[in-house]
């Protein structure tokens, strides 16, 4: 068998990434400026109000952080991290669907903030230790372990 080698090679991804770059590459307004003019980020979360959830339920889920939703810039390198290594491999989730809901639409009104959070720990094991660091983390190690704790309080929601 012989190898043509006037015919590009092409990865599982490679029709999205023209629409991943432009999702990714532009900074969003969610920056305000603070008193000494150094910019912060609001916290932000998930309106979620299962019917089925109590205010002792959802503070639980506050207190707890399953809720929130990481800083924008974390959540583009995780993103990035998990459509380049994790999603070819595992395509578990649709990938279009997800990147509007995420980041085309209100972040806060996605619908299951368990899969949000499932994928933003997968991307988590990608990403360089100075971006954990940059985000306010100890380390990688930490940022992992706080998104899993998050993913599986997460759960909570789902009953």
């Amino acid at each position: 068998m012989t190898l043509t080698h006037n015919v590009p090679q092409t990865y599982p991804l490679d029709s999205y990434l023209t629409t991943i770059n432009e999702l990714l590459s532009p900074r969003t307004p969610d920056l305000v400026l603070g008193e000494q003019n150094q910019p912060f980020e609001l916290q932000r979360t998930f309106d979620l109000r299962p019917p089925h959830l109590s205010e002792v339920d959802h503070e639980y889920l506050m207190l707890k952080g399953a809720l929130r939703i990481v800083p924008i810039e974390l959540r583009n390198q995780l993103l990035g991290a998990y459509i380049k290594y994790v999603h070819p491999l595992l395509p578990i989730i649709d990938l279009q669907w997800f990147l509007c809901r995420a980041m085309v639409e209100d972040e806060s009104k996605f619908t299951s903030p368990l899969l949000h959070q499932a994928v933003m720990l997968a991307g988590s094991a990608f990403i360089a230790q100075e971006v954990a660091i940059g985000a306010g983390f100890s380390s990688r190690k930490a940022l992992r372990k706080t998104l899993f704790e998050r993913a599986k309080v997460s759960n909570y929601c789902m009953e």
